[in-house]
Formats: C-alpha cells, structure tokens, sequence
C-alpha cells in the first residue's frame, strides 16, 4: 500500500472497489474539452498521465487531469519516475513492493482511458454550475504552529472570501472548509437529483483508516461518493482533494505528539467523516443547480521545474506526520533546524536528511501544471501535496492576475512531487516543511510556472522508469571494461551521475576517481548483515561532465558501475 513509507504493509483485495471516476465537459463553441478524473489513489503520476494520453484519440495531455483522492489504503508501484522507482533497478536495495510494476500501471492507463471514453460517450447538451458549501468541524491542522506563521492566518479564513469561522477548537479553524463542486445538469433540467455528471474536492487527508488497514480501500471518500449518489439516486460524483498537506481527519486532541491515533483510527472514522462531507457536496449540488448556465471552458497547461537539482528535505520527515508517528519519533522531532545559521539573512536552514537520500528525492525535471477555467472560477492542479495555506496562495494569485472571481486547488494531480509548503512552513520544519524536498522556493516558482499561458516542455516525457533488461545488458558490458582495466567514459553530453553498486559481504571500500582525482566523503546506502549480500552506493551529481573518466580500484572482486544522467 501506497502512503506511509516503511510502515506501509502489503495490501489484499477486500470488500472495497477502487476506482476511476471521469468528468468530461465539452465547449463547442470555443473547442475545447477537459477531463477531470479522480482516482481510488494516492496520487495521479506522470507515467499514467502520459501513457492514458497515448491510448486516447479526442484527448491530448493538455485535455487531462488525473487527480488521485490520496487514500493511503491503495496499491503503489505506479508512479513511475525516480522519487518512488529508482529502485526499479537491479540489483535493488529497497523491496521489490516500493519498485514500479509496468503491467499493473499499464492496466490502470487502460481502464481510465475506458472511463474517459465512457464519459464522453455520454455526453449530451447541459448547462454547469459552480457550487461552494463551508464544512467545518470534520477537519483539523495537523501542523497549528506552521499555519501561524503564514501572513494568511492573521485573517483566515477572510482570506478564502468567507465569513469567520464557527466556534471550534483552533486546529479545526485553520483548514480550507470548501467543499467545492462542478455539476453539469440537463439544460430544461438544472436539479440536483438531474445531475448528468459531478466532480468535487475537499481538503482533508483519507487517512482515516489508518496503518492498520489490512485491505484496498477508497477511505472517507468512498463513503462520501456512495452516501452522495443514494441521496442523489445516481451514482455520478468523482472526488478530489483541494489543499490537504497540512490537514488531518482526526479529532484535534489526538494531533499531539504523544497520542496514538490508531486508537481512533478505522472505519468507525472513516464512515463520520465521509458521511459529513456527503451532507456538505448535496448541498454544494444544490447550489450549482441554482446558478448552472453556458459557461466558458478554458484549459491551459504548464509545467514546473523543481527550483534546485539537490533535494532539501528535512529529518522530521522520517519522524512521520501526526496520522501516522514513525518508531524514531520522538528521537526525530519536527522542527529540528541547524544550530548554526547558513543562511547570509540569518535563518535556520533545515537540517538535512543524509546526502545519499536527498540526491534520491527528486521526482522529475518538470510536472505539468493545469488551469481549468470554468466561468469564472479557476481550478489549479498541484503535483503533490498542498497544505491550506499554500492552496490559498495559489488561489489568491489566481483571482490576481487572471481576473477569475474564485479559484481552488486539485492536489495530487498529474505527479507526485511530496509536499508544497508556504516558505514560512517550510523554516519551521514541522513534517510538512520537512517534506518540502526543493526548499523554500517551492511554492514561488509554482506559483510563477501556474501563472504562465503554457510552454513547450509540457508535452516532452517526465517519466523515467528503468529498462531492466537493458540495464542487466548495460551491467554485463560495464562489468567487461572494468575487468580489462580500462577507463569508463562518460559521453552523455550531460551532468551525470555514477551509481557503485558491488556485493560479497568483507569487501574493501573502493577507491575511485573522477578525472584522476580521488573522490571522498560519499555516503554508503545500505550495509546488510554479515554474511548476507552486501550493498552499497555511492552518488556524485555536479562533479562528472561529458568525457569524465571514472576509474574504480578494488581489491579481491569485481565491481559493476552505471553511469545515469544527474535528472
């Protein structure tokens, strides 16, 4: 199961069907169309974006959203680029269950390519509607401390265009309580029980469940989905998730660090919470009912590119977030910064995860971003995880520069790049923050990319997966230089990266130079027991250029060397 790391367990088939759900609209008139499809995931992913493109002929890149409703109950393996799958090689350190399964994603870009064309297929002349209903009360910030740093909290949630909150507990007061929904209606028909098709989000984290979850399951959306079509009669909804990073399902009191939320967490939950947001999208139905009409439908993709070649996660990341505390917390804490400012302004930087991690933490050279005009409000997607306040950002820059009256996030759509903090959550490095991996300018240079009217590099591939076969070819080779003594030259043309990967338990570090010089101070990944096949990887990234020579000397066996490009 996809969604809590090293805790994560393997899943069985249950009671529970996960799904795609599509929302297809049309605009005639201005010849445009979007698909807006919400997944039974984690996350949607670049490989599956890319390859449901390939298996459509009325729908580019640019006419697809894959959003995933992040239940942390869903199988993995799919994602496809090198934040999750660069174990895909062989011989792998990590599981083979972490490693990318190209037939499992294959089947999953089949069956939503088949509910998108069933989507369309269905299609007939209707009016659309915007409705937005406040949910408070289900929800609660999970990183308070974090929030209250953000300008935005001295005025939330006014700065959503809401009244203020209800009296509730703090934590409950500072997430994004819309319930956000786009309904298409029959035009001599605009009801809410004459819903032809509906798409909504909600920004909380489907972790309800919890690590226990022993089956696949959809979590609190899935039971928001049923409970919408009895009280609608149809089954018509596809959920999504708005700006969820920083915000939990569990009651506010059992947020500290030193409760256990699995004593909450289960179905019990689960069913609370999906039955609440069910209540809050009817009544979003009813009002997009209210105000459906001809509106405008404009689609625009862009792409981001992670702000520095070197991950800058932080170590409260492997403490775990508070739905989920990993056996290091509390030795690992969130918060833990350098004692020493680095920074020429004086902040604390995060302290970092070791080197070997970080230079794995990259996802792609660039996400694709969408913007989903609907009238006058704005849909934008986010690769990963927004929290509340980033959300809000984004939307505030939105309603700014492109004129719309209102503007809401899509997370976890299209990729999965972890998480987008504002700058002031990310130097606090609470776990959020912590799994900020680009750094401060995360969220900036998202906000920059969202706002531009498309560029040529979002239709170019971001997904990398590893071609086993010829990497087993590629191994054999290598392994024949390097037993003749020769020198192995890299003539990518690019920065590169060289990955040392030798086994037999007793073996003598390596020595290896780049260009004649010897290289020291790289991290060993993985030391198994003795006895056992041995492990070990060394990195360089900005070191090798085109025509680098590496050289390796090491005693008694021999060593097989991969060169990959730095991206």
């Amino acid at each position: 199961m996809a969604g809590y790391g090293p805790m994560a367990r393997r899943g069985e088939v249950g009671d529970d069907v996960l799904r795609a759900r599509a929302l297809v609209l049309v605009d005639d008139a201005n010849d445009t169309r979007v698909a807006l499809v919400a997944l039974d995931l984690l996350s949607g992913s670049a490989a599956l974006h890319a390859r449901v493109a390939e298996r459509l002929e009325r729908f580019a890149l640019d006419q697809i959203v894959l959003a995933g409703t992040h239940t942390h109950s869903a199988p993995g393996r799919f994602f496809g680029n090198p934040f999750y799958d660069f174990f895909t090689i062989e011989p792998a350190i990590l599981p083979r269950r972490w490693r990318f399964d190209g037939a499992w994603a294959a089947g999953l870009c089949q069956t939503i390519a088949e509910t998108i064309r069933a989507a369309e297929s269905a299609a007939t002349d209707a009016v659309v509607g915007i409705g937005v209903h406040e949910l408070w009360g289900v929800a609660a910030n999970r990183s308070e401390p974090a929030f209250d740093a953000n300008p935005e909290a001295e005025e939330w949630p006014e700065v959503l265009g809401l009244g203020p909150a209800p009296d509730l507990p703090p934590r409950q007061q500072k997430v994004d309580p819309r319930v956000v929904v786009v309904g298409a209606f029959p035009r001599d028909a605009a009801k809410p029980s004459e819903a032809l098709a509906l798409f909504a989000t909600f920004g909380c984290h489907a972790t309800a469940l919890g690590v226990a979850q022993e089956t696949y399951a959809r979590d609190w959306p899935g039971v928001a989905v049923d409970r919408v079509a009895a009280a609608l009669g149809a089954d018509r909804l596809a959920l999504g998730l708005g700006g969820a990073g920083d915000v939990s399902p569990l009651p506010p009191d059992l947020l500290d660090a030193s409760d256990d939320p699995t004593t909450v967490q289960g179905p019990e939950l689960a069913t609370r919470r999906g039955a609440a947001v069910a209540d809050a999208i009817v009544a979003a139905v009813h009002e997009a009912a209210s105000n459906a009409g001809d509106a405008v439908l404009q689609t625009i993709m862009t792409t981001w590119a992670p702000p520095t070649d070197v991950a800058q996660g932080g170590l409260p990341l492997i403490a775990g977030a508070e739905d989920a505390r990993s056996s290091l917390h509390p030795r690992v804490h969130e918060g833990m910064t350098r004692r020493r400012p680095r920074a020429p302004q004086g902040s604390k930087w995060p302290l970092p995860l070791p080197r070997f991690f970080n230079r794995l933490c990259h996802a792609a050279p660039v996400h694709r971003l969408h913007r989903i005009h609907i009238g006058d409000h704005c849909f934008f997607t986010v690769p990963g995880e927004p929290t509340a306040a980033a959300g809000a950002r984004i939307g505030a820059a939105m309603c700014e520069l492109h004129g719309v009256e209102s503007a809401s996030p899509i997370g976890y759509a299209n990729d999965y790049a972890g998480y987008f903090t504002t700058p002031e959550e990310y130097a606090l490095q609470h776990y959020e923050g912590a799994s900020t991996m680009y750094g401060t300018e995360t969220l900036p240079t998202l906000i920059r990319d969202l706002m531009r009217d498309g560029d040529e590099r979002a239709t170019e591939p971001t997904s990398f997966v590893v071609d086993e076969d010829a990497l087993d070819q590629a191994l054999a080779e290598l392994s024949a230089v390097l037993d003749a003594g020769e020198a192995l030259r890299l003539d990518d043309g690019e920065e590169g990266a060289v990955q040392l990967l030798y086994a037999d338990d007793g073996l003598a570090a390596p020595t290896l130079t780049v260009d004649g010089a010897a290289v020291e101070g790289d991290s060993i990944v993985l030391e198994g027991p003795r006895g056992e096949t041995v492990r070990w990887a060394i990195f360089l990234h900005d070191r090798l250029r085109e025509d680098s020579e590496v050289q390796l000397e090491v005693s008694e066996e021999r060593v097989a060397i991969v060169c990959a490009n730095s991206r």
